[in-house]
């Protein structure tokens, strides 16, 4: 599972996926381009591309400045500016299905305010109060799970057990397909410091009249 935050210019009027679809007609111009300058077809249509007929290029040429490379083995240009992403952070995920995305966990895109970024940052803040561990991400035992830390006496079962209760209150873990483990590890809260500095630097730099953030979730 990878899961995403992108920054992107704010246009007025536009819902999330109006600025997924004009990423995509700014696309589909380029390669109708190059293949008219190649002098070869270009076949697919708009609808094979899933972009409505009401994304029209006038209305995604408000990017074109925008337009940057991105990615790593496969660059393309994009409008959007990746500022986060996590691999199996499910309790991450499950924070923003709850709180961004109205309990619809359909790999869908979705706004996130400054409010939501403030309360992100608290939730992180109160589970990082809690982590009992203090393991090197080198040692074998960062990735484990909660049995071998309890029984290689990292933990006693009672506190595990303890712990688990608090944050199941504060940021749950959540099971699914692709979705990682479900123990409350080092890992577990490696990930939660990593998205407070996510969020911090959202926080701090970030442009909230000019600039709007989506969160998107594939797997």
């Amino acid at each position: 599972m990878g899961i995403f935050l992108y920054k992107v210019k704010k246009v007025e009027g536009f819902s999330a996926m109006d600025y997924v679809h004009a990423d995509m007609r700014l696309e589909y111009n380029r390669g109708k381009e190059n293949a008219k300058k190649n002098k070869k077809r270009f076949k697919p249509s708009l609808e094979d591309w899933g972009i409505p007929s009401s994304m029209t290029l006038e209305k995604a040429k408000v990017f074109e400045s925008e337009l940057r490379e991105v990615g790593g083995h496969f660059k393309h240009l994009s409008i959007f500016d990746e500022v986060g992403y996590w691999q199996k952070a499910n309790h991450v995920h499950a924070w923003f299905v709850d709180k961004a995305q109205g309990g619809n966990d359909d790999c869908s895109y979705y706004f996130v305010s400054k409010e939501q970024f403030l309360e992100l940052k608290e939730t992180c803040e109160k589970v990082l109060a809690l982590n009992p561990f203090s393991i090197d991400e080198s040692s074998d035992l960062f990735y484990t799970s909660a049995s071998t830390l309890i029984d290689n006496g990292v933990i006693t079962k009672a506190d595990y057990e303890e712990l688990e209760a608090k944050l199941e209150e504060i940021m749950p873990t959540q099971a699914g397909f692709f979705l990682g483990g479900t123990d409350y590890s080092p890992y577990y809260f490696q990930t939660v410091e990593e998205t407070l500095e996510i969020v911090d630097k959202i926080l701090e730099n970030g442009d909230f009249d000019k600039e709007v953030y989506l969160y998107h979730s594939a797997w």
